[in-house]
């Protein structure tokens, strides 16, 4: 049997539960500096930034389970987006539910 470190212990926290967490904690310090956008976000930045994306895709009329592609240079707004190419429908429904 294989064992890895056990510490720190595990957070028993999805990452959506543990980033609105850290924004209720640090919501006014730095979270993401894209210095060749010269851009800089807090916490509370990118959880609102998160929700607008979320709301505008969902008037679009993108519903759970639906596919979006995406193309983009290296940038910040990657962030704001779910852009796992191995994300099931069971997931993308998540995250949206997660953001509304």
């Amino acid at each position: 049997m294989l064992q890895g470190p056990v510490t720190p212990p595990l957070l028993h926290q999805t990452i959506p539960d543990n980033f609105k967490a850290t924004v209720g904690r640090r919501g006014d310090h730095p979270a993401l500096v894209s210095c060749h956008q010269d851009a800089r976000f807090t916490y509370a930045d990118l959880d609102r930034l998160v929700d607008q994306t979320a709301n505008g895709l969902l008037q679009l009329g993108l519903q759970p389970g639906d596919r979006l592609g995406l193309w983009a240079q290296n940038c910040w707004e990657w962030c704001v987006l779910p852009h796992n190419p191995e994300h099931h429908s069971k997931q993308t429904h998540d995250v949206i539910v997660f953001v509304q």
